[in-house]
């Protein structure tokens, strides 16, 4: 053979090989990782104090003024 089939083989392995990688690297990542129980409770737990959070600052702050650094929560 000569030193131009030889590299044309090799590339496309080469190609072979990178499209296998491709291949496997897709298969991990679509793989399901489901969150155990103490990340779905923090998760929840966030979100509920966040919506508090929220609840809060519609409640005490009045839109219609500006709120200065001291005036800005009810006290």
């Amino acid at each position: 053979m000569n030193h131009w089939l030889n590299e044309l083989m090799a590339d496309e392995r080469q190609k072979e090989l990178q499209a296998e990688m491709g291949r496997i690297r897709l298969e991990e990542t679509g793989k399901a990782r489901r969150p155990g129980i103490s990340a779905r409770i923090l998760r929840g737990l966030g979100k509920w104090l966040i919506a508090k959070g929220e609840g809060l600052l519609r409640r005490y702050e009045n839109p219609n003024t500006p709120a200065s650094r001291t005036q800005r929560y009810a006290h």
